[in-house]
């Protein structure tokens, strides 16, 4: 007769992955024209806050003492704008043609974010803090959704967006923080980040959304936006030019992978494979640099072809990526959601499940995974009824 025993298929009894606060960077939003210690409700993110300087400066200093030491800084500021009825987040007003939006200037934007992380830098100096910039907000638009310079007609301007980059690499670098996002949205990004970054003889690391699909759970606080395809972002599921834009990040010198969204665990996949397993990504590259998807794009092809022929320096540069993820808002949204609609413990357990299923993916790659449920989720390990 079969016994309790014999009838669990249980191998392991105990958690493979392990969580530990260095694998989460809790993400901040700043709008650095609030005045004061102040912070505003983001619609549809309920318990998540646009906060002024002042108050993300505590903020800051209150989840470093919770342990938290890696956090992800959005910034907006620095338009004229005119007063509005209500808040309203002004870094997404850039290029909107609405009515509260004044004048754009990204050089302004620009100095205004290199003042606060200049700052940040000063108050929580390197190895205390990892600082990862994000500057989507100098350069956004909202009727369309697409992000770079602007022409006097409101069109993108390559070279001008080209600038823009490379301002950013330098000012960012810099101020001395730890790691800079590229968007996943302009063509030679970690080139030219990379280039001014080595040239200036900086630290920061380059963050690369080499994969950043052209989602609708994104911008959820916008509506809008929910429905712009700015075009320049992959369709999600277009799983073989996620792959070649990851080969060409590498090969450009990337040093972290952010997956985003952080759901596409096969992505994640395929990512550390071709870090750990450089002739994977080759062979991949070698099956399909003579077909036709490149489409016009010759000059992709074109460097696909180098890369096989450079080997050497893509299997050296693999030695060193690591790999991330990044929640969109929407994935914040459908927890708060759940948390509304079954409590705290389950949803807890449904992020719980998420989190273990990427750390067992990308184990000893680890970046960071970049959240804005990091405080609470690490928050019910600590004081929740949950086993670890």
């Amino acid at each position: 007769m079969l016994t309790m025993a014999n009838l669990n298929r249980r191998i392991i009894f105990d958690n493979e992955t392990q969580i530990n606060k260095k694998q989460f960077s809790q993400t901040i939003d700043i709008d650095l024209d609030l005045e004061g210690t102040v912070q505003h409700p983001l619609h549809n993110l309920p318990g998540y806050f646009i906060r002024s300087v002042e108050s993300a400066l505590k903020y800051t200093e209150f989840l470093i003492s919770k342990g938290i030491t890696n956090i992800t800084y959005r910034l907006g500021g620095g338009l004229q704008i005119e007063e509005p009825d209500s808040y309203v987040y002004a870094p997404l007003l850039l290029n909107s043609e609405s009515n509260v939006c004044a004048k754009f200037d990204a050089d302004t934007i620009l100095d205004k974010h290199v003042e606060f992380y200049t700052l940040l830098r000063k108050v929580f100096p390197r190895g205390y803090l990892h600082i990862t910039a994000d500057p989507f907000g100098i350069a956004p638009n909202l009727s369309d959704g697409a992000w770079g310079a602007r022409d006097e007609r409101g069109e993108l301007d390559e070279e001008q967006t080209y600038l823009l980059l490379e301002k950013i690499a330098d000012k960012y670098s810099s101020c001395d923080v730890d790691a800079l996002l590229t968007m996943g949205r302009v063509e030679n990004e970690v080139e030219i980040t990379r280039r001014v970054i080595d040239s200036n003889k900086r630290n920061t690391e380059i963050y690369a959304f080499s994969q950043n699909i052209e989602s609708k759970a994104a911008y959820v606080y916008l509506d809008k936006l929910n429905k712009a395809d700015s075009y320049q972002k992959i369709l999600p599921g277009n799983i073989t030019e996620m792959k070649i834009r990851t080969i060409l990040d590498i090969y450009a010198g990337v040093d972290a992978i952010i997956v985003k969204p952080s759901e596409n665990l096969h992505v994640i996949q395929f990512t550390k494979d071709y870090v750990t397993s450089p002739e994977v990504a080759l062979s991949f590259l070698e099956s399909i640099v003579d077909s036709d998807i490149f489409g016009d794009k010759n000059h992709i092809r074109s460097i696909c072809k180098k890369i096989l022929e450079d080997k050497n320096t893509f299997e050296n540069n693999c030695k060193r990526v690591t790999i991330g993820t990044y929640a969109v808002s929407g994935s914040y949204l459908m927890d708060k959601l759940l948390e509304e609609n079954k409590g705290k413990e389950f949803s807890f357990n449904v992020q719980n499940e998420k989190y273990r299923n990427i750390i067992s993916i990308i184990g000893d790659r680890m970046a960071h995974i970049i959240d804005r449920s990091t405080e609470s989720y690490l928050d019910f390990i600590e004081n929740g009824d949950v086993s670890e």
